[in-house]
């Protein structure tokens, strides 16, 4: 009787372990989910700026001779925007370079003032933008479904020799 009693005690302590860590793991799995979901709602409306502004501004120079205290301004508004959201991309990530890549060609065509074919690289960006959180939604669900252990995996070989 004794020794089955600490057996089940054991068995109750292991089982109240393992709960307790897969409780952890969704916990955390749950945060790293709402962090990405917070990260891409920030990009979505940095991005969401930063063409409006120059929508705003392709608008504004078509139309009139605007002064320089104002081309200025646009011009900051634009590096501050185009900054944010490249802080914002990583760069071992393909989706992420595309839309940088875009995004400073843009600007960079903006800046000296080509005529270029507004729609176009607008659409080039919202793409490149739409991919990126494409991606992201897929990891967030990824998250959801196989909590953190899913994200984090041991080099191939780490594991060789550990007793299991």
């Amino acid at each position: 009787g004794h020794k089955q009693a600490q057996s089940g005690l054991k068995a109750a302590q292991e089982q109240a372990k393992s709960t307790e860590r897969i409780t952890r793991l969704q916990i955390e799995a749950s945060l790293i989910a709402s962090s990405r979901q917070q990260w891409v709602d920030a990009l979505r409306l940095e991005l969401a700026q930063f063409l409006a502004e120059i929508s705003r501004m392709r608008m504004v120079m078509q139309n009139e001779e605007p002064d320089v205290v104002s081309v200025r301004e646009w011009f900051t508004v634009l590096a501050r925007s185009h900054a944010q959201i490249e802080l914002m991309l990583d760069r071992d990530e393909e989706t992420h370079v595309v839309l940088s890549r875009h995004l400073t060609e843009h600007l960079e065509l903006v800046v000296q003032g080509e005529d270029i074919p507004a729609a176009h690289a607008m659409a080039l960006i919202i793409t490149a933008g739409k991919d990126v959180f494409t991606r992201e939604a897929e990891r967030i669900q990824q998250v959801a479904q196989q909590g953190v252990s899913g994200l984090f995996h041991a080099p191939r070989g780490a594991t060789a020799g550990v007793a299991r």
